[in-house]
């Protein structure tokens, strides 16, 4: 009993490969474009440092660096822990000469401040020395 018709010498279907090829191609071209390569968290450097034996215990009692910019009848007033001025190079020379500077500097800034003196002070902090330097916006 024959239960087909077909001719069984009919040369077998042949698959191309090349569409399969050109979409794994573009799978690996998005994949390697939204990929994000960051930093394991384990090689990141952290803002907190150990303690080591070169430090005494008076450098450790020491608070960091905190400058306070407000904006006063259209001045700039700067405050410095207890030193409260105007101007801009007084407050440099004072971050200059700044004992212990591990322990960073903290830029408070008060709404209405304009941007330019802000980025000078963070400059100079860096430029000085202070690490890490913070960035803190006032919140109203």
């Amino acid at each position: 009993m024959k239960l087909s018709n077909r001719n069984r010498s009919a040369a077998p279907l042949a698959l191309s490969m090349t569409g399969m090829i050109d979409m794994v191609f573009l799978l690996l071209v998005f994949f390697l474009a939204t990929t994000a390569f960051i930093k394991a968290e384990k090689h990141l450097r952290s803002a907190i440092g150990l303690e080591t034996d070169e430090q005494t215990t008076k450098d450790r009692d020491l608070e960091p660096a905190v400058i306070t910019l407000r904006q006063i009848d259209g001045r700039l007033i700067y405050e410095f822990g207890l030193v409260t001025t105007s101007s801009e190079s007084d407050i440099l020379e004072r971050l200059r000469n700044y004992r212990i500077k591990t322990g960073g500097a903290y830029i408070r800034v008060e709404s209405g401040v304009p941007f330019e003196p802000v980025a000078k002070l963070i400059s100079a902090c860096k430029s000085y020395g202070f690490d890490p330097v913070t960035y803190v916006p006032d919140e109203d």
